[in-house]
């Protein structure tokens, strides 16, 4: 069956604040053609998100009273008519639509199957990384994110509320800026999320939606995860949404190589308190040299930036490889069939002290960006456009900051014996940062203690050496 035009009131049209002498006005107007997509069984209630052909979004509720004369009519992702339903203040501290009102059926509704929705199934409405990280959404607010697997956690227990063992597993994403965020899945999700790692471990660019997702600030950073009633996950599904998000990073990681190309199955990985605590050898800045091959962790503080040494460099926007002004085309055979439009990308020289020693580091794109916040190409159109007279933006010094650093010492440093450290991966944790401190505190004591020198045999040792 369809519905006319004028039968397809919008949930827009509900959501003004209720008040008494308007409530039962608005009980026989409720006619509204939606898409019902999330049903989940609760102990009273059967609750589901309702969204019509405009994207507009309300809470549908049922009690248990009346859900036996619907059931066999509201399935997920069915498409129905509802009439005569009641108007009622949605009182959860959770409002997932952002809606002040709540659909709720009661004896005289009546429900129809339709077959006509022309609205977008899923009614996305995404979240930028950058906006979620800057919490520029109120509490209990919940957001639709997506964005590409670049690393996962392995899956582990903990007990819940309830005192059972409920899977956790901790994915991490990046948008097509590059701007980064930890997703926490919990229970089922958790399953979900690892099964697919499992039974695909070769594949690449997996992008994935959490659709009804909240968020928390805690440890100086911004935390996205699954609601166990609502969320929906959408992992490398044939939908409109994942398919223009993944033409559009294949189009930007085509030339790269390393962890922007690896499979999710190798992505998976320790914690990154792991990774900086347990699994890479820790060193302070003067045991760091290029004997061999290695990574190392080091804690430091940035204590420089020259402005004389320029921070930028023009790459092809395909991969990460220099370019000229005068350059028509990359010289990467990845991207000869590729559109040719070079971009600025970071590239800092950065001096960083420990209590014992200096080193001087890169600091290239995509750990910059994550930490400024701002590409490379935004500040050099800035410095074009007269924005700003300076060559060496202020931004530059939100960098003096103290960090660990994860350094890769590649094969080039040790066949040549020179300097230039990469950064692979870096962390502003303070716990991290303090632990790795104090390893260095450790040994620095373990030093001094093994050469059972006193300060009257230094004296000594001196007197006899003149002799």
């Amino acid at each position: 069956m369809s519905a006319s035009t004028n039968e397809k009131q919008l949930l827009a049209n509900t959501s003004n604040t209720l008040k008494d002498d308007i409530q039962i006005t608005m009980l026989n107007k409720l006619d509204v053609s939606t898409k019902v997509f999330n049903v989940k069984d609760q102990v009273h209630t059967v609750e589901m998100v309702l969204v019509d052909e405009e994207g507009n979004k309300m809470l549908g509720s049922i009690i248990n009273e009346h859900w036996q004369n619907f059931k066999n009519l509201i399935e997920l992702n069915s498409t129905i008519l509802i009439t005569k339903a009641s108007l009622a203040e949605n009182c959860a501290a959770n409002k997932f639509m952002g809606n002040p009102n709540k659909v709720s059926f009661n004896h005289e509704t009546n429900i129809v199957e339709l077959n006509d929705f022309l609205g977008e199934p899923y009614s996305f409405t995404f979240a930028s990384f950058e906006d979620i990280n800057n919490i520029l959404f109120p509490p209990f607010h919940t957001v639709d994110i997506i964005g590409y697997i670049t690393s996962s956690e392995k899956l582990t227990t903990f007990l819940g509320n309830g005192g059972e063992l409920t899977p956790k597993v901790i994915v991490h994403l990046e948008d097509l800026n590059r701007n980064a965020i930890n997703v926490t899945f919990f229970g089922d999700y958790a399953n979900q999320m690892t099964d697919y790692i499992s039974n695909n471990p070769d594949k690449t660019n997996v992008v994935i939606i959490l659709q009804f997702g909240k968020f928390k600030f805690w440890g100086e950073k911004t935390w996205a995860s699954n609601n166990y009633v609502y969320s929906k996950l959408f992992i490398d599904e044939y939908i409109q949404a994942i398919i223009s998000f993944k033409q559009r990073l294949i189009e930007q990681t085509s030339g790269l190589t390393g962890s922007s190309q690896k499979s999710i199955g190798a992505s998976v990985n320790c914690s990154v308190e792991d990774d900086f605590l347990i699994k890479t050898k820790f060193n302070n800045i003067a045991e760091v040299h290029m004997k061999t091959v290695r990574s190392v962790v080091i804690p430091g503080t940035i204590k420089y930036v020259p402005p004389t040494q320029q921070w930028y460099y023009l790459s092809c926007s395909t991969c990460p490889k220099g370019v000229r002004k005068s350059d028509t085309k990359c010289s990467n055979d990845k991207c000869k069939d590729k559109e040719f439009s070079p971009i600025n990308r970071f590239r800092i020289l950065i001096r960083v002290q420990d209590p014992m020693s200096i080193i001087d580091l890169t600091l290239l794109d995509r750990e910059a960006v994550k930490i400024l916040k701002v590409s490379a190409n935004d500040l050099v159109e800035s410095i074009i456009k007269g924005e700003t007279s300076e060559q060496f933006p202020d931004v530059l010094n939100n960098l003096l900051e103290k960090y660990a650093f994860k350094i890769d010492i590649k094969k080039y440093n040790v066949d040549r014996q020179e300097t230039g450290f990469g950064i692979s991966k870096f962390s502003d944790d303070s716990k991290i940062i303090d632990t790795l401190e104090n390893k260095f505190n450790l040994e620095q004591n373990d030093l001094f203690d093994s050469m059972h020198v006193t300060t009257g045999d230094i004296i000594s040792q001196d007197v006899v050496n003149y002799t």
